[in-house]
């Protein structure tokens, strides 16, 4: 699941927005950002780990896309993740040149120039990507006539809400809770035909997380799984290694010493056919 290009998608498409007269402070989940006069702004296409807010000046010519989150490993991945898999279907029009290191509001920043079509419109501008830890951004700042005036002032004003981001590192149990929620969200379904995730169960006392996978047809049908699952545990293993980094609900209980378990059973049923258990050290 990719929670990150699902909202960058959307909040770059905003183009109504709400109007604001004066500098004003414009709070998300995660972050703040000011801002500046003339510009109205659509605030939060947000998750629990994710949030992006989109401001445009009232004349139209400027847009400029503030995006945050939780869990990444670098500016320059989520740079690279936001031009090869977003930009280019959101805005294909815009041409992107190879990134290159700036200072920028004081930090250290990537930035990449761009120009291109975007609504039918010439467009120039730049892309930013910088952390403010815990936090990665990029920001997507195109107009008319070049990158926005305002744009150094929004970046200089992004701060992470701290009260928030205490909550979540609060303690291991209580980060583990507010990913897996999150999971649930998304990953959770009702299908009689498909195997699919039909439960996610945490334990914080055993130290496991239980996907339970919902499995269709009968048991004749698994008369096999169970031998199979355990002749094929070591290679899968292999698997969740390759990618466990790339989904926080995965690599954040493994920090933490949370083994991954999946049970497989019946749809419709609590009839278990198999399970597979791995240990943060099996995976890691």
């Amino acid at each position: 699941m990719n929670f990150f290009n699902k909202a960058f998608l959307l909040i770059v498409s905003v183009m109504l927005l709400t109007a604001c007269d004066n500098t004003h402070h414009v709070n998300t989940q995660l972050f703040s950002l000011d801002t500046p006069t003339g510009y109205l702004d659509e605030p939060a296409e947000e998750n629990e780990i994710i949030s992006a807010v989109s401001i445009s000046s009232i004349d139209g010519n400027n847009v400029i896309v503030t995006f945050g989150a939780l869990y990444q490993d670098s500016a320059e991945s989520l740079l690279s993740m936001q031009i090869n898999e977003n930009f280019s279907t959101s805005i294909p029009g815009l041409n992107i040149g190879a990134p290159h290191t700036a200072t920028v509001a004081g930090m250290e920043t990537l930035v990449a120039d761009c120009d291109g079509t975007a609504e039918g419109e010439t467009v120039s501008g730049k892309i930013y990507a910088f952390t403010r830890p815990p936090l990665t951004f990029v920001v997507l700042a195109i107009g008319t006539k070049g990158t926005p005036d305002a744009t150094e002032k929004v970046i200089a004003s992004i701060t992470p809400n701290k009260e928030y981001l205490d909550s979540i590192f609060a303690s291991p149990e209580a980060e583990v809770d507010l990913l897996i929620n999150l999971a649930r969200k998304n990953g959770i379904t009702d299908n009689s035909e498909e195997i699919d995730i039909a439960e996610i169960r945490t334990d914080h006392v055993g130290r496991k997380i239980t996907y339970v996978m919902s499995l269709p047809g009968t048991a004749d049908d698994y008369a096999d799984l169970a031998e199979n699952v355990a002749a094929n545990h070591r290679e899968t293993a292999g698997s969740l290694h390759d990618g466990y980094t790339d989904d926080p609900s995965l690599s954040v209980p493994l920090r933490h010493g949370y083994s991954i378990c999946y049970e497989y059973v019946l749809y419709g049923t609590d009839k278990v056919i198999a399970t597979d258990t791995f240990t943060p050290e099996e995976i890691m």
